[in-house]
């Protein structure tokens, strides 16, 4: 006989049965019975049936002392629902139909008639089991007061229909993925898809219980719980921007930064460089001294959640800089005459000459990734919503797709392509397109000013491409080549002794035209990056003593080193006429001192600054933040 109670305690239908056997044993013959044993459970299994609600129980119990046995089966693992069996030992089965689909733990306690008792638990998931929230690459995290929602298919399973999760009342659809497009899929491997949903802030903090469910044509296949605890990070209020035409800037501070948590205002911080000048609770009305080049303002909530703004600039007090302009935003691109950059509201492209602004206006289906300026206009890589990457071209007043896949862009060059094997090789200036098809096994592609191509393949041969020509580079027999860089003429590259990229090796430069290598004598080690190539001047890092020094090899074949101190020095940027812009210091540092030098005059020490440096229009500039400087190198 089985007893179903809904809403109960556990065992309290059978509680005047044990009185009763106890006020019998009592009045009994006399004996003292030995000590009771508690049961045992050992086995407890849960099998759905396909295509129904329906779960078979299978369980084996014992008494060491032969008493008789009473199951309660929680169908829910709650006491929502419990059905009890008496006389239940050995080995017992019952089927139990399900109100709903869902993943359930269900348990089984099984009581002795002294009230001794043991419990088993186990999992079933009644319905098609669509996907698994249990996945160990499965997330939910809240990122930029958006929760996260991450649900992985079972592996083989396909599903006509939808994925939906419900946080607090609302629904989401969470379409399927794959993984290059995932926001933050945690512990995933290559080749996979699965659904997502970035659902934006839920209003208020709390836990909040998370559903999701499998839709089809029947109806509600599947569905999964689990809970969230939401604390809406904090949000700063606009940050002043910093004129880079003043030295050691004074400047006001009205900070204000909101929170889900009026009675526990959130705490400002603001450091410059590595000291803490501020720290007050929000709002902040006052005005700071800056001495460094770099500004960190953080706004911490009573839960430890933050916002945080970051701000590298020039503080400039050296007549090494002009200030060219200053943008209401984060410079993105600049070619010394436009600059790109972003705001909240979007993405604006300015002109110097005319001191005008123009929105750049992105497709909807598409998200902004990067912008590069061309000549007669700008080039975008974005990234459309179902996936994968896009190129656009902004020439003549029109905005066009060109191409997808990734794009490179190195003065009036573009090279772009889904795949190695089908990239194309653009001319900005002229308009002129050229298919390049480079071997599958390229694992690294760079594309000069010039137009010309070089790269290595997985096999340690190097290559270049030149007036629509590929020339795989003869080089020594027991090396192998890695980042290569060409002018069309000229060729550096990487020569190692194995292909492990901390093998010792050395860089060759080699003569494109004659096919000769000219130098592979300067010791090196992953150089990855820090070599280049220009009008047949090379730059190039080499160890003296086991520490990076910067040489530069001029077109007559003479190799002079550009150090001071014989401190460790990188290249950033590579010139015309072998100037260069480089770094002196440990490369591990996040702020270091910039120089530029040049062989024929020397070199000049530019002091502390921050930013991307790049050459254009014959000259070096430098943006860092909204603005723009041109560095002085006479």
């Amino acid at each position: 006989m089985d007893v179903r109670t809904k809403g109960l305690p556990r065992g309290f239908s059978r509680v005047w049965f044990v009185l009763a056997i106890v006020f019998v044993s009592a009045c009994g013959s006399g004996n003292v019975p030995g000590p009771n044993v508690a049961p045992t459970v050992s086995g407890f299994t849960a099998t759905p049936v396909d295509g129904t609600r329906n779960v078979t129980f299978a369980w084996q119990v014992t008494d060491p002392n032969g008493d008789s046995l009473t199951c309660d089966l929680d169908l829910f693992g709650d006491g929502a629902e419990i059905v009890t069996f008496n006389n239940c030992g050995n080995t017992s089965t019952q089927v139990e139909t399900y109100p709903d689909v869902g993943r359930f733990s269900p348990t089984l306690t099984v009581t002795d008639s002294s009230g001794e008792s043991a419990t088993a638990n186990t999992t079933v998931s009644v319905g098609r089991e669509v996907f698994d929230l249990r996945d160990p690459r499965n997330d939910v995290t809240i990122t930029d007061n958006a929760v996260n929602v991450f649900a992985f298919p079972i592996q083989g399973e396909s599903f006509d229909g939808d994925i939906i999760a419900n946080i607090d009342g609302q629904d989401y659809p969470m379409p399927l993925k794959s993984r290059a497009n995932c926001l933050s899929c945690v512990g995933s491997s290559s080749g996979y898809t699965g659904y997502q949903v970035a659902i934006q802030p839920i209003g208020r903090r709390g836990t909040f219980p998370l559903e999701v469910r499998a839709v089809d044509a029947s109806g509600v296949v599947f569905r999964d719980t689990r809970t969230i605890v939401y604390n809406e990070q904090p949000v700063l209020g606009e940050f002043p921007l910093v004129s880079l035409s003043v030295a050691r800037p004074t400047l006001p501070f009205v900070l204000d930064c909101s929170d889900d948590d009026p009675d526990n205002p959130p705490i400002i911080r603001v450091m410059d460089g590595d000291t803490v000048i501020l720290e007050e609770t929000a709002p902040v009305d006052t005005v700071l001294t800056l001495s460094d080049g770099f500004v960190d303002v953080t706004c911490t909530d009573s839960d430890g959640q933050r916002d945080r703004f970051v701000r590298d600039f020039v503080i400039n007090d050296s007549p090494r800089f002009t200030d060219l302009a200053t943008v209401p935003g984060t410079i993105e691109t600049t070619d010394g005459d436009r600059i790109i950059y972003r705001t909240d509201e979007g993405i604006w492209l300015f002109t110097l000459a005319t001191n005008t602004t123009e929105e750049i206006t992105i497709p909807n289906e598409f998200s902004f990734r990067e912008a590069f300026l061309v000549p007669n206009g700008y080039l975008l890589q974005l990234r459309p919503f179902a996936g994968g990457l896009s190129v656009f071209s902004f020439q003549n007043g029109t905005l066009q797709e060109i191409g997808v896949g990734t794009l490179r862009v190195s003065g009036d060059f573009g090279l772009y392509g889904p795949t190695f094997d089908a990239f194309t090789l653009h001319n900005f200036a002229t308009g002129v397109t050229t298919p390049v098809g480079l071997p599958l096994n390229t694992t690294e592609v760079s594309l000069s000013s010039s137009g010309a191509i070089a790269g290595n393949l997985s096999n340690c041969d190097v290559y270049v491409w030149r007036n629509g020509v590929f020339t795989q580079l003869v080089i020594r027999p027991d090396r192998c080549g890695s980042a290569v860089r060409t002018d069309g003429n000229t060729a550096a590259y990487e020569s190692r002794a194995s292909t492990s990229i901390q093998a010792p090796g050395s860089v060759a430069i080699h003569d494109l035209v004659s096919e000769t290598i000219l130098d592979d004598t300067w010791e090196t080690r992953d150089v990855r990056s820090g070599i280049d190539v220009r009008d047949g001047w090379v730059a190039f890092p080499g160890l003296i003593d086991d520490v990076w020094h910067l040489f530069m090899r001029d077109p007559g074949g003479v190799t002079t080193e550009i150090a001071l101190f014989d401190q460790p020095s990188v290249l950033i940027t590579l010139g015309d006429n072998g100037q260069a812009v480089f770094r002196l210091g440990n490369l591990q540092l996040t702020r270091q001192t910039d120089y530029v030098g040049s062989v024929a005059t020397g070199v000049v020490d530019l002091g502390i600054s921050f930013g991307t440096t790049l050459w254009a229009n014959g000259t070096f500039y430098r943006y860092s933040g909204s603005s723009l400087l041109e560095i002085n190198t006479n």
